[in-house]
């Protein structure tokens, strides 16, 4: 199984309704904003740079919300509506995106985080409301600390001993405290909406985002290309970069990056598209690659690629720009072979140019 690699998530709260006195309920549509805080400067700085100093939710209904939070490597948007949970990441120019749904979506929620939960025998307050206090172990043993307003339900837990919701959540991080605490609540005029989760971002499996590989998966994803690989140097060596997506709808271009950390890279194509993937790293060629999805079937089936690739510093400009601006694979569906194939061809000519430039100022 393959490690997450592209999305630090945060603890999920689940959110439902939230009272300043036992006899006052705020009415949904809601906004709770809670602060992120540390007594430890190190893990201060650790929290703020990942998850940022301060998290959002907006709560619509008991099985309806959006968390929020932006940090220093990017912001992160999730949409929870009870069957689907849209995932959005963004760093500067780069964005990707992930959906869970059905199987997954219950694989990932059932993540025992934490672990034999139990409530402390008085309640005390924070921030004015009331709450019960209780106690946990989490999925590395560490204690964690959970102060849970009991008078509402959580929408996102299903352990019957979690059924509260989170006003104040603490956990340790190298031995320091870090503390999530509501400080603001308040109505809003809003609606659900999780239609620009997608917006000019990349899209990631959700598979991957889990851990598996397209060879250990048991899941099939409708009509899309999962597109996996390495990016190595010229010695072999995992090396981080970007990839750039394009798409043509036939009418429309939209392009995303997203990174390419630890050399690895997994990239979701639906059908229907023609689409270019650019991969390069600091100081080193392009590899264009041009998929042609428009002629595959809309059957319901996954096709799979690995398009793991080697980058070389350009000898000179004349190859920098070259491959800058040339696909060096094409591939499109080919129904006599019952899936996606290159054109072998066309890539020797590109790669015999490649050397004829190399060789200029010799």
């Amino acid at each position: 199984m393959r490690s997450i690699r592209l999305f630090i998530l945060p603890i999920l709260f689940s959110i439902a309704l939230f009272s300043c006195e036992e006899t006052t309920v705020i009415d949904t549509p809601l906004r709770a904003s809670y602060a992120i805080s540390s007594p430890d400067t190190g893990a201060k700085g650790l929290v703020h740079t990942y998850f940022g100093d301060r998290m959002d939710y907006l709560i619509f209904d008991s099985t309806h919300f959006v968390m929020s939070r932006e940090a220093l490597v990017g912001k992160l948007v999730q949409w929870y509506d009870g069957d689907n949970l849209w995932i959005r990441q963004m760093e500067g120019e780069y964005c990707s995106c992930i959906q869970l749904e059905g199987g997954l979506l219950d694989i990932w929620r059932e993540d025992e985080w934490l672990q034999d939960f139990t409530y402390n025998e008085s309640t005390s307050e924070v921030n004015g409301w009331e709450v019960n206090e209780g106690i946990a172990m989490d999925e590395l043993g560490d204690t964690t600390w959970v102060a849970l307003s009991t008078q509402y339900p959580n929408a996102w837990f299903e352990n019957p001993t979690f059924n509260g919701l989170p006003l104040r959540y603490q956990y340790r991080l190298r031995g320091a405290k870090v503390t999530y605490e509501v400080d603001t609540i308040e109505s809003i005029d809003a609606s659900f909406d999780p239609s620009g989760y997608d917006y000019q971002c990349v899209k990631m499996p959700a598979e991957a985002f889990l851990g598996y590989a397209p060879q250990d998966t048991v899941f099939v994803g409708d009509n899309r290309v999962w597109v996996y690989g390495d990016l190595t140097n010229d010695f072999g060596e995992y090396i981080n970069g970007e990839l750039m997506v394009e798409s043509f709808d036939g009418n429309t271009t939209q392009s995303a990056k997203v990174r390419v950390e630890q050399g690895t890279f997994d990239v979701e194509l639906p059908y229907g598209l023609l689409y270019t993937l650019d991969l390069t790293a600091d100081g080193m060629v392009h590899r264009r690659i041009e998929i042609d999805t428009r002629d595959v079937p809309q059957d319901g089936n996954q096709i799979t690629m690995d398009l793991s690739m080697s980058v070389f510093a350009p000898e000179n400009n004349e190859v920098d720009e070259y491959l800058s601006s040339t696909n060096v694979g094409i591939a499109r569906y080919s129904a006599d072979a019952g899936g996606i194939i290159f054109d072998f061809e066309y890539t020797e000519a590109v790669m015999a140019e490649v050397e004829r430039l190399r060789n200029l100022d010799n």
